[in-house]
């Protein structure tokens, strides 16, 4: 949605969600989960959620089979078969999303986020190094 910002932000949009993944809808409707990675999925969107004027209005289960479009680009680097796009995906331009940097996720903390290189080197500390007290002068 972050990456979709330019387009929504400014008017009032209708969000529709709509996917095979049961985990992932429960998640965007109720911004609750017991995983510890999706949480702060669930944080970033509900901080989005609060800076537009949209929330999800519709959430609707799609089987795999039913799912065609997200089948098809499931597809695209399978290891031996020609890949062809939906046909509702011929006039779309194909882009990579752009790197995730420690601050574009607005939730993380250096609590938030122990596993961070940041946090592991130090960086983030507030703290005084500690020292030896026997070494103190």
């Amino acid at each position: 949605m972050r990456l979709w910002a330019p387009y929504w932000r400014q008017r009032r949009v209708h969000l529709y969600l709509r996917g095979d993944n049961i985990s992932s809808l429960v998640l965007f409707s109720t911004l609750k989960t017991h995983s510890r990675q999706l949480a702060i999925i669930a944080r970033e969107f509900a901080l989005d959620l609060g800076t537009a004027s949209f929330k999800p209005e519709v959430v609707q289960h799609l089987p795999g089979v039913a799912n065609v479009v997200a089948d098809s680009l499931s597809r695209k680097f399978e290891p031996g078969r020609p890949y062809l796009h939906h046909p509702c995906l011929h006039a779309s331009k194909e882009v990579e999303p752009p790197s995730r940097p420690v601050q574009w996720w607005k939730s993380l903390t250096e609590r938030s986020m122990p596993a961070s290189p940041l946090a592991k080197s130090g960086a983030w500390s507030r703290k005084r190094p500690r020292t030896d007290p026997d070494t103190e002068t």
